[in-house]
């Protein structure tokens, strides 16, 4: 049987008498069953610099935000930026924001739209294209 159906006959099994599943009993599930399919990134350690990594993000967010009170629509990477990204590949997408690989190559291909804060380093990318 598939781990991840496992997964779902268990969850549903220790649903309590409202409906509802422990979501910390689903959590530490998950991980292990993550760590014994041999999941890299179930590892305590892993999990704690993937969680960092978050963390810095979502300062870096706040604090642009913060700096920048009226953000742009995004129509206006749509219309202005993302047609300019023709023959950018997605690693040098990547090198310049920081981004992940597989959110890159979504923004290439008009999928994701990033954040606003990435926009200049783009545009700057652009440039040098």
């Amino acid at each position: 049987m598939d781990s991840r159906l496992t997964l779902r006959l268990t969850l549903v099994s220790t649903n309590g008498p409202d409906g509802c599943a422990c979501v910390r009993r689903r959590v530490c599930r998950r991980v292990a069953l993550s760590i014994a399919a041999g999941d890299p990134n179930a590892s305590p350690e892993r999990r704690r610099k993937l969680a960092n990594s978050r963390t810095e993000n979502a300062n870096a967010i706040r604090e642009w935000e913060a700096a920048h009170p009226v953000r742009p629509t995004p129509r206006v990477f749509l219309a202005m930026i993302w047609p300019e990204l023709q023959g950018v590949t997605p690693q040098a997408v990547r090198e310049t924001t920081g981004l992940s690989i597989s959110y890159c190559r979504r923004v290439l291909r008009g999928q994701y739209v990033p954040h606003p804060m990435h926009w200049d380093t783009i545009r700057r990318l652009i440039r040098k294209k």
